[in-house]
């Protein structure tokens, strides 16, 4: 199993490859999205979500398109990276992914 270090830097790596991934699908072009990466890193901008009420214009975009599988949520909700977040955290995640259409058995399973 790895580090919870280890484990941050490739959630990290992982929110990047989301922001590259919005443009190619959906030529959305989040820069403050990408602010927030520098500012906080990949774990801490994650965190700040279940704080904020309402939903991204970027998730927003990406539920029009239905997309969802390419939302910070759902990599949250992902196993590799589910013990980075809290019980509440991932509560939110899968709250919000559900409400905008996910279906229950497309979400990413977890491991605890």
């Amino acid at each position: 199993m790895a580090r919870d270090g280890e484990r941050s830097r490739r959630f990290e790596a992982a929110m990047y490859d989301l922001y590259d991934a919005w443009w190619r699908e959906i030529q959305y072009r989040a820069n403050r999205f990408r602010q927030g990466l520098g500012s906080n890193g990949g774990v801490g901008y994650a965190r700040n979500l279940p704080a904020k009420s309402g939903v991204s214009t970027g998730f927003a975009r990406l539920a029009e398109a239905r997309r969802l599988d390419l939302t910070v949520e759902y990599l949250v909700l992902r196993s590799e990276f589910g013990t980075l977040f809290t019980a509440t955290e991932r509560g939110v995640a899968r709250r919000r992914l559900i409400e905008h259409g996910m279906r229950r058995d497309l979400l990413p399973l977890e491991p605890y």
